[in-house]
């Protein structure tokens, strides 16, 4: 215990006496090796989160593509309206109504 305080106080990080960054360790939550089934789950967690992140990122991609696309067509052809407007005044101008007299008048 004596010996940890003094290397703490000297800024040496290992038993050997040498100075610098000491080697990562990973301490299982569960205290020992017995079972790295805590790990497992870890590693599939990360994994599954990156894959939706992946996925967020892509579907977010597509989504900005298609509203491009849906400004372009609303720039092109107007809105629904106007297109609905468009095709009722085709329709009116190639419809021929039926007039009241078959024959033009004989005056």
């Amino acid at each position: 215990m004596m010996e940890e305080r003094r290397r703490q106080r000297n800024g040496t990080n290992r038993t050997d006496g040498t100075h610098g960054p000491q080697e990562p360790r990973i301490i299982p939550p569960h205290g020992g090796y017995h079972n790295l089934k805590s790990y497992q789950v870890a590693e599939i967690v990360f994994d599954a989160t990156n894959a939706l992140i992946c996925l967020i990122n892509q579907a977010n991609f597509l989504l900005d593509r298609q509203l491009a696309s849906l400004e372009q067509t609303f720039l092109n052809e107007g809105g629904f309206t106007e297109r609905l407007y468009r095709a009722r005044s085709q329709r009116r101008s190639h419809q021929s109504y039926p007039s009241h007299r078959s024959h033009p008048p004989n005056d």
